[in-house]
Protein backbone atom coordinates (compact mmCIF):
# COMPACT_ATOMS: atom_id res chain seq x y z
CA UNK A 1 0.00 0.00 0.00
CA UNK A 2 1.57 3.29 -1.11
CA UNK A 3 0.21 5.80 1.39
CA UNK A 4 1.23 8.95 -0.45
CA UNK A 5 -1.21 8.06 -3.25
CA UNK A 6 -4.22 7.52 -0.98
CA UNK A 7 -6.60 10.45 -0.43
CA UNK A 8 -7.53 9.12 3.03
CA UNK A 9 -3.88 9.13 4.08
CA UNK A 10 -3.39 12.70 2.91
CA UNK A 11 -6.59 13.66 4.73
CA UNK A 12 -5.48 11.88 7.92
CA UNK A 13 -2.08 13.56 8.00
CA UNK A 14 -3.47 17.01 7.17
CA UNK A 15 -6.23 16.67 9.77
CA UNK A 16 -3.77 15.45 12.41
CA UNK A 17 -1.33 18.30 11.77
CA UNK A 18 -4.11 20.88 11.77
CA UNK A 19 -5.59 19.50 14.99
CA UNK A 20 -8.81 18.05 13.55
CA UNK A 21 -8.36 14.82 15.47
CA UNK A 22 -11.86 13.47 14.83
CA UNK A 23 -11.30 13.68 11.07
CA UNK A 24 -7.79 12.21 11.41
CA UNK A 25 -9.19 9.31 13.43
CA UNK A 26 -11.91 8.59 10.86
CA UNK A 27 -9.44 8.64 7.96
CA UNK A 28 -6.94 6.38 9.76
CA UNK A 29 -9.76 3.96 10.63
CA UNK A 30 -10.79 3.75 6.95
CA UNK A 31 -7.18 3.13 5.95
CA UNK A 32 -6.80 0.49 8.65
CA UNK A 33 -9.93 -1.31 7.42
CA UNK A 34 -8.45 -1.31 3.92
CA UNK A 35 -5.08 -2.63 5.10
CA UNK A 36 -6.77 -5.36 7.13
CA UNK A 37 -8.88 -6.44 4.16
CA UNK A 38 -5.64 -6.69 2.12
CA UNK A 39 -3.87 -8.55 4.95
CA UNK A 40 -0.98 -6.05 4.78
CA UNK A 41 0.84 -6.54 8.12
CA UNK A 42 3.29 -3.67 7.63
CA UNK A 43 0.53 -1.20 6.75
CA UNK A 44 -1.66 -2.46 9.60
CA UNK A 45 1.12 -1.89 12.14
CA UNK A 46 1.94 1.57 10.79
CA UNK A 47 -1.70 2.68 10.71
CA UNK A 48 -2.45 1.27 14.16
CA UNK A 49 0.43 3.29 15.58
CA UNK A 50 -0.64 6.44 13.74
CA UNK A 51 -4.18 5.99 15.02
CA UNK A 52 -2.84 5.25 18.52
CA UNK A 53 -1.11 8.62 18.66
CA UNK A 54 -4.27 10.39 17.49
CA UNK A 55 -6.22 8.59 20.23
CA UNK A 56 -3.63 9.68 22.79
CA UNK A 57 -3.87 13.29 21.62
CA UNK A 58 -7.66 13.01 22.06
CA UNK A 59 -7.10 11.90 25.67
CA UNK A 60 -7.96 8.24 24.97
CA UNK A 61 -4.73 6.87 26.42
CA UNK A 62 -6.03 3.35 27.09
CA UNK A 63 -7.15 2.99 23.48
CA UNK A 64 -3.85 4.44 22.29
CA UNK A 65 -1.79 2.00 24.37
CA UNK A 66 -3.92 -0.92 23.16
CA UNK A 67 -3.41 0.06 19.51
CA UNK A 68 0.35 0.39 19.95
CA UNK A 69 0.52 -3.02 21.61
CA UNK A 70 -1.59 -4.58 18.84
CA UNK A 71 0.77 -3.07 16.26
CA UNK A 72 3.77 -4.56 18.04
CA UNK A 73 2.03 -7.95 18.08
CA UNK A 74 1.06 -7.61 14.42
CA UNK A 75 4.70 -7.36 13.34
CA UNK A 76 6.35 -9.15 16.24
CA UNK A 77 10.11 -8.97 16.40
CA UNK A 78 10.43 -5.66 14.54
CA UNK A 79 12.29 -3.01 16.60
CA UNK A 80 10.74 -0.11 14.68
CA UNK A 81 7.36 -0.72 16.32
CA UNK A 82 8.92 -0.36 19.78
CA UNK A 83 10.72 2.83 18.72
CA UNK A 84 7.54 4.32 17.27
CA UNK A 85 5.69 3.47 20.48
CA UNK A 86 8.47 5.09 22.52
CA UNK A 87 8.24 8.26 20.44
CA UNK A 88 4.47 8.29 20.88
CA UNK A 89 4.84 7.75 24.61
CA UNK A 90 7.00 10.81 25.05
CA UNK A 91 5.23 13.09 22.56
CA UNK A 92 1.57 12.20 22.96
CA UNK A 93 1.20 10.21 26.17
CA UNK A 94 3.68 12.45 28.08
CA UNK A 95 5.38 9.41 29.62
CA UNK A 96 9.16 9.71 29.21
CA UNK A 97 9.88 6.89 31.66
CA UNK A 98 7.77 4.37 29.73
CA UNK A 99 9.35 5.62 26.49
CA UNK A 100 12.82 4.82 27.79
CA UNK A 101 11.64 1.31 28.73
CA UNK A 102 10.42 0.73 25.17
CA UNK A 103 13.74 2.00 23.76
CA UNK A 104 15.59 -0.45 25.99
CA UNK A 105 13.30 -3.24 24.74
CA UNK A 106 14.11 -2.23 21.14
CA UNK A 107 17.85 -2.30 21.87
CA UNK A 108 17.57 -5.70 23.53
CA UNK A 109 15.60 -7.03 20.57
CA UNK A 110 18.22 -5.76 18.11
CA UNK A 111 20.99 -7.44 20.12
CA UNK A 112 19.08 -10.71 20.50
CA UNK A 113 18.52 -13.44 17.99
CA UNK A 114 14.79 -12.75 18.08
CA UNK A 115 14.87 -9.80 15.69
CA UNK A 116 12.66 -10.71 12.74
CA UNK A 117 15.07 -9.78 9.93
CA UNK A 118 12.91 -11.41 7.23
CA UNK A 119 10.20 -8.78 7.54
CA UNK A 120 12.50 -5.92 8.56
CA UNK A 121 15.12 -4.49 6.22
CA UNK A 122 16.18 -1.54 8.38
CA UNK A 123 19.90 -1.78 9.28
CA UNK A 124 21.01 -1.71 12.93
CA UNK A 125 22.80 1.63 12.42
CA UNK A 126 19.54 3.25 11.39
CA UNK A 127 17.85 1.89 14.49
CA UNK A 128 20.65 3.26 16.66
CA UNK A 129 20.11 6.69 15.09
CA UNK A 130 16.33 6.53 15.58
CA UNK A 131 16.76 5.49 19.22
CA UNK A 132 19.18 8.39 19.77
CA UNK A 133 16.66 10.81 18.22
CA UNK A 134 13.89 9.63 20.56
CA UNK A 135 16.26 9.90 23.54
CA UNK A 136 16.96 13.49 22.51
CA UNK A 137 13.22 14.20 22.48
CA UNK A 138 13.00 12.66 25.97
CA UNK A 139 15.91 14.81 27.19
CA UNK A 140 14.34 17.96 25.72
CA UNK A 141 10.99 17.20 27.41
CA UNK A 142 12.48 16.57 30.87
Amino acid sequence: MKFSELPDYKAAVFASVSGDLDQAKEAYERLLDRAESNDDDVAISFLMQSLANVEARMGNHDVGHELHLRAIGQSFGVPLNLIVYAKGLVQHFKDAEAAEVKLQEAEALIQSGKWNRRSDTIPPESYAQQIAEVRKIIADKT
